[in-house]
């Protein structure tokens, strides 16, 4: 009897840690959950709970009055139920209420009119073919002999030229445009941009043309920027310039094209040089980790700096010094980067790990991960939803979590095996915790993943610490041009090696889960490591259903997606593009005739990877001037699709006059046509005319007023984005 005792005990000190446990254990994690529910519950219901954020704060502040009242009650039922419930109120209130505030903070009411703003380039422009684009703190707006003063951030979109050529962050810009809120094309499955500008602090959008912007003088970028920014922004801002500073560096030593910009991002933090080939590159292999600057760069830091202030007898002598110089280097690093959510939870967590040190205590544990996320949610709610925070604390979750549990005992007692096999299972915990989510934000799942990090990792903590060298000893002319020299080298074969793993057979898989599958996905990881560790059938049926759940929400998902029939009229391409589809397998494309072919598939290329691949529907075929099919007829600027005849209006068309007999039931009117609208002998046979985006708000105004005269439905893409009619 005794025997089994011992064995019950031993089996009940072998059991993973319950819910409740898991509160006792981690304890910030009571207050991390409720507060990330909270914020969610904020984002799910902006559009109801807007006008109401003060019901929210008032629910806070009920609750944080039921706290304190409580701490004077000694009962059992108040100790141990109550409390914890009044608790979970608390941060659930004050999650959807942050949230709430943080996103009326952002969004702002913008004047249709143009204006002329003034403001700072806040990031270093990226340049494009034709235009360039950055981020520019707004801080003055002249409209119609009024002026006022602003405080938001935009993006900016300017057409190329030898000024915008020459802006850099700092300097100061003026320019006449209208100021937008951000909105999406509306075109089939794209990304949701426009949420992600506003989280990341971007409350509009602008283009300026040629001549319409002009940058300004230095001792006028200065005035405003100490007028104007505060403590913080001015921080950041200058922290930046010191980046584009160090990052010149490297292109004065010879380190430029795709070697400059992997180098920028892997130690500055800097991604605005990285094409798009290159991101393809790195996310197909799946190593596209090592481009944001997280745990992985800031550790290979912190080691760095551990090993400079605590070498020999220093550590004892002056322990708390020289954690503290870490602590605010670290923190200093981290706004020069730009001050990333992911970035942000590896300083924190790095923090922790020096006070752990200087106290004496255990320094990497699951509650500092818990306590890196409960500050974030805290202060900056809209984190919850930035990819790379949720990338992030994937991660390293289940890198701390499940990397002893798949570890074999007897590799802890080989060095060499053991510290191979800790590579290969921490790549492993790391890509099972973002896979879900790479999944449903990138649609990709690298097949060779852990051959790419088996060379990417330990070559990042290459490149990091000679990168840093050369920064530091640059003024040391023959040893920095052997260091570049290094670093180039280095940087090649690295990008070689990825090459030829994406050149593999099937080196990514696309796949295109829905939210709901991702998170029965996570729910079915929890229960199968559960079960795994107990081996109990308690574990293995809600795994199952799960898992189940899992494969018949894709199914429905993939079967909603089959219908695909329908007229799409394209927003926020480089030329107008009409797309008749007739079912997967068959669709064309309408594209005036003045583009080339490889204008339109470039221009396509965004459709063709969210929409077409998605969708498992084949490449369209362009219809030239005259043709004929089955199904598609087109002469002219006329095209027939089954019983819809679709006139499209742009530069080639002048005045177009529908010939007797026929009619046009859609007319869309693309951005160059100068012709003239009555000339269409609108009549009831026309359903609805589509106006196209870019067109003058003179145009604009002229053909929905005539609309509106001749009784005619009127659609305009510029405010409400991409169209899809069906097929009739």
């Amino acid at each position: 009897m005794a025997y089994n005792g011992k064995k019950n005990a031993d089996a009940s000190r072998r059991r993973p840690e319950s819910l409740g446990n898991a509160f006792e254990n981690y304890p910030v994690l009571r207050y991390v959950l409720p507060l990330a529910i909270g914020i969610a519950v904020g984002n799910a219901g902006r559009s109801v709970f807007s006008e109401y954020s003060s019901v929210f704060f008032a629910a806070t502040l009920v609750s944080a009055a039921l706290l304190i009242a409580m701490l004077f009650v000694k009962h059992y039922s108040v100790e141990k139920v109550w409390f914890g419930v009044v608790v979970n109120l608390f941060f659930v209130s004050w999650g959807t209420y942050t949230f709430l505030r943080s996103d009326d903070a952002l969004r702002c009411s913008w004047s249709d009119s143009p204006a002329v703003y003034e403001g700072v380039v806040y990031d270093c422009p990226k340049k494009y073919d034709k235009v360039s684009r950055m981020r520019v703190r707004l801080t003055s707006c002249y409209e119609k002999g009024t002026y006022k003063t602003l405080s938001r951030t935009i993006e900016l979109t300017a057409m190329r030229s030898p000024e915008t050529d020459t802006l850099d962050t700092g300097d100061g810009v003026m320019f006449f445009s209208t100021v937008s809120t951000p909105r999406n094309t509306g075109n089939p499955y794209e990304p949701d941009y426009a949420s992600s500008l506003i989280r990341s602090g971007v409350s509009g959008t602008a283009f300026a043309y040629n001549g319409k912007l002009k940058p300004l003088s230095q001792e006028r970028a200065l005035s405003i920027i100490n007028q104007n920014l505060g403590f913080f922004e001015c921080a950041a801002l200058r922290a930046r310039q010191f980046r584009d500073y160090l990052q010149n560096k490297y292109e004065l030593s010879g380190i430029g094209g795709e070697s400059l910009a992997v180098l920028s991002a892997l130690t500055l933090g800097d991604k605005h040089l990285l094409e798009r080939s290159t991101r393809e590159l790195f996310s197909i292999t799946g190593v596209s980790h090592v481009l944001a600057l997280s745990g992985l760069h800031l550790g290979i830091i912190y080691g760095i700096l551990q090993f400079l202030f605590t070498a020999g007898g220093f550590a004892r002598r002056m322990r708390v010094p020289a954690q503290a110089v870490i602590i605010v280097f670290i923190w200093i690093y981290a706004l020069m980067a730009g001050m990333p959510a992911s970035l942000i939870r590896a300083a924190i967590m790095y923090s922790l790990v020096s006070l752990a040190v200087i106290m004496g205590r255990k320094a990497v544990t699951l509650n500092n991960l818990f306590v890196a996320a409960f500050l974030i949610l805290l202060f900056n709610p809209m984190s919850l939803f930035d990819i790379g925070f949720q990338l992030s604390f994937a991660s390293v979750f289940f890198i701390l979590a499940f990397v002893r549990a798949i570890t074999p005992v007897y590799m802890l007692k080989r060095p060499v095996l053991g510290k191979l096999w800790g590579m290969v299972a921490v790549s492993l915990c790391a890509q099972m915790g973002v896979a879900p989510l790479v999944a449903y934000y990138f649609n990709q799942f690298p097949v060779y993943f852990i051959f790419s990090n088996l060379v990417v990792v330990p070559v990042s903590f290459v490149l990091v610490a000679i990168g840093l060298a050369f920064l530091v000893l640059s003024w040391f002319q023959p040893l920095a041009a052997a260091l570049a020299w290094a670093l180039k080298l280095v940087l090649s074969s690295m990008l070689g090696v990825l090459d030829v793993i994406s050149g593999l057979p099937h080196a990514s898989v696309w796949i295109y889960p829905s939210l709901l599958t991702v998170m029965l996905v996570y729910a079915a990881f929890f229960f199968a490591v559960i079960y795994l560790r107990r081996k109990s059938m308690l574990y293995f049926v809600p795994f199952a259903c799960c898992g189940l759940a899992a494969v018949i929400v894709e199914t429905v998902s993939n079967a909603k997606e089959r219908d695909v029939a329908g007229i799409y009229f394209y927003k926020g391409l480089s030329c107008p593009v009409v797309q008749f589809v007739v079912s997967r397998g068959e669709s064309y494309v309408y594209a005036p005739s003045r583009y080339a072919d490889s204008v339109v598939v470039k221009s396509l290329s965004g459709i063709s990877r969210n929409f077409w691949r998605r969708c498992g529907m084949n490449v369209p075929k362009r219809i030239p001037d005259t043709f004929v099919s089955p199904v598609v007829l087109r002469k002219g600027c006329m095209v027939q699709f089954g019983r819809q005849r679709v006139c499209v209006l742009d530069t080639a068309v002048r005045q177009y006059r529908i010939p007797e007999g026929m009619s046009a039931d859609i007319v869309y009117v693309a951005r160059g046509f100068r012709g003239n609208l009555p000339d269409l002998r609108l009549h009831l046979r026309t359903e609805m005319v589509v106006l196209g985006e870019r067109l003058t708000d003179y145009r604009r105004r002229d053909i929905t007023g005539k609309c509106i005269a001749a009784g005619v439905k009127y659609y305009d893409m510029e405010s409400k984005g991409a169209l899809k009619l069906s097929a009739q």
